[in-house]
């Protein structure tokens, strides 16, 4: 198995994990919950090209997972 194949299997192992409510555990049926550890993760996975599209456009980035800050010169 690859690295890349194991990462993808540990990402979804995160994701099937279900989640402990106060009845007790739930499945995860779709995406990541609430506050999961894993969201930052996949957060910086999926936004890693938006980033390089603004710095190709000459623009600087400063990210914190799902928060942006795009700095123009106008």
């Amino acid at each position: 198995m690859s690295l890349a194949e194991s990462i993808l299997k540990l990402v979804r192992k995160f994701l099937e994990s279900g989640v402990m409510t106060d009845e007790g555990w739930e499945a995860s049926l779709v995406g990541s919950p609430q506050g999961g550890v894993i969201s930052p993760l996949i957060a910086n996975v999926y936004l890693d090209i938006f980033d390089q599209f603004i710095i190709s456009r000459g623009h600087r980035v400063v990210r914190y997972a799902d928060d942006i800050l795009i700095l123009t010169g106008s």
